[in-house]
Parts: C-alpha cells; structure tokens; sequence
C-alpha cells in the first residue's frame, strides 16, 4: 500500500511538473483569447487533475491508516477504486493539457522545443506510472503489528475526516462547492460576469464527482 501511494504521487507529481515544463513558452499576444478548444481542453484536464488529487488523497488516507492493521475486503475495494480513478483522472488531465499545448504552441515558430518535448514525456511517464499502478492496486491482506492500537489513532486522521464526511455529505459537498467555484472564478481571467460560466461548471463538476465517484471512494453512501 505504501509502495502505491508513492507510485500515485510520483505519477500525479510528474503530469503537473511536465505541463509546467512544456508550457515554459513565449507566450503569444492573443494568449488572453484562446480559442474554444484550447479552453473547454484546459478546462477538462483540471477538473481530471482535481478529480486524481481527490482520489490519490483517499488512497494515501487509508494507506496510510491501515498500515499497522488488517486491510478488509472493503478496505481492498476502496482502495483500488482510488487508484483506478486517480490514474483516470491523469489521463484526463493528460489528454487534455497536450491538446491545448500543441494547439496553442506547436503552429508557432517562436516554440522551444526542448521543454515542450521533456514536459511532455514527463507527462506521459507520469500517467503510465499511475496506470501501472492502478492495474496492480488490490493490496494482500496485512496482519496486526504490536503497538497497532496507539499508532492507529495518529495514523488515522485522514480516515476520521472521511468519517465527519460520511456523516454529514451535504455539508461537506457543499463546503468544497464553495471553495471550488471562489478558486475557479478567482483564477479566471476575467470580469465576475464572465468568470461565472467556469464556476458554474466547477460547482456541477464537484457536485458531479461527489454524487457519483463518492461511494466508491468511501466518501458517502450509496442511495
């Protein structure tokens, strides 16, 4: 479990820094005014990489949990569950990020090649790593270690919180449907009117992603 929380991690860790690497570019003039494709592409591979980020913390919060306890069968599904969504979710954020990098930059003249090329194997290394590690994410039952009981109760933090979670779904899904749709408009390029349409489509994404990848992650009950 701790060896697939590692590998999720460096996975996630990679598509990000290689988009961050292969976007090190001269930014065009109209870079304010992208086309709708770049857009809607963008837009896409972060709702993928939230959606990885969610999924790869729930792995880690019961990874981390069970690590001195026996993993039940429940415990097994969730945990493949999150990894099968957490490189899911990479792949969507992959996808997404190289369309709208060789669309805004691969035309140009003016493109450095070195970064956009290292930044894209970057990402694809990353999202494989994450996939190989979906494939193989059922971990085998573990025994109890001594002294489990009193590590259980530092170690188990993350697994608290999704309880808090399970209890009280709406608040909580409302509570991050708050933060999302602020985060969303406030990093929008744009008046509040115009950055309306993304935080929109943030609050329908996260109520979305709760109502429907919830109970396989643990997170609520199913109806």
């Amino acid at each position: 479990m701790q060896r697939g929380m590692m590998r999720l991690a460096g996975g996630g860790s990679a598509v990000v820094l290689g988009f961050l690497l292969a976007a090190r570019q001269p930014q065009p003039a109209s870079a304010h005014a992208a086309g709708f494709l770049v857009q809607a592409t963008f837009f896409a591979a972060v709702i993928g990489l939230q959606v990885a980020m969610v999924a790869g913390l729930r792995y880690a919060s019961l990874a981390i949990a069970r690590r001195h306890a026996a993993v039940s069968s429940a415990d097994q599904q969730v945990l493949h569950n999150a990894a099968v969504i957490c490189a899911v979710g990479l792949v969507v954020a992959l996808a997404g990020w190289l369309t709208a990098l060789l669309v805004v930059f691969a035309p140009r003249s003016t493109t450095r090649l070195l970064p956009l090329t290292a930044g894209i194997a970057l990402m694809v290394a990353g999202t494989i790593l994450a996939v190989s590690t979906a494939r193989r994410a059922t971990p085998p039952s573990q025994g109890n270690a001594a002294g489990a009981d009193k590590k259980r109760f530092v170690l188990g933090w993350g697994e608290r919180a999704v309880t808090l979670i399970r209890r009280y779904p709406i608040v909580a899904c409302a509570g991050v449907v708050a933060v999302g749709t602020f985060a969303a408009m406030s990093g929008a390029e744009s008046t509040v009117v115009g950055s309306l349409p993304v935080g929109v489509l943030e609050a329908i994404a996260i109520v979305a992603g709760f109502t429907f990848l919830g109970p396989r992650l643990g997170l609520r009950t199913a109806a």
